[in-house]
């Protein structure tokens, strides 16, 4: 399978028909497969970058998933597709409406990406998170926000 026709799978199952036009979504869909690959393999690295966890291989392939594509790429099966899609489905539960909040995935995969090497306390995270992206403080609510974050990747594991 092409990387196109899985990325486009994964979307499906969550309820995403990708589209690259808003730059809100293309912080989503990075977001989006950042998380997923801590417990399901889709072949990605990312750096840090300006919005967080980012990678450039990942931004190529989501601009070549056309209408067609997403359509044709509803009907396959992975190898394990059960368990796949089961994982898929609690993903997209556990978010619930912050699945498609850029924001909220922002600061949650960004998270995650300075707490991976490490276990860190909240205090600790946020103050690495707030000196990295100083952009994120003139969020209304910020404090709130990381500090749901936060709760979500412990409920995440």
């Amino acid at each position: 399978m092409a990387k196109e026709q899985i990325l486009s799978k994964v979307f499906g199952i969550l309820g995403i028909e990708p589209d690259m036009d808003p730059f809100e979504n293309r912080i989503l869909y990075q977001k989006i497969v950042y998380l997923l690959q801590s417990s399901l393999s889709l072949g990605y690295g990312f750096t840090w970058y300006v919005r967080g966890p980012y990678s450039p291989h990942l931004t190529r392939v989501l601009f070549d998933i056309d209408p067609d594509t997403y359509s044709e790429s509803q009907d396959l099966n992975f190898n394990n597709h059960e368990k796949i899609e089961h994982l898929l489905i609690e993903f997209k539960e556990k978010l619930g409406d912050k699945l498609k909040d850029p924001e909220y995935l922002e600061v949650l995969a960004s998270l995650h990406y300075l707490n991976k090497e490490r276990a860190s306390e909240l205090p600790d995270l946020e103050e690495r998170l707030l000196s990295l992206k100083p952009n994120l403080s003139e969020i209304d609510g910020i404090k709130g926000i990381i500090k749901d974050a936060y709760e979500k990747l412990l409920e995440f594991n």
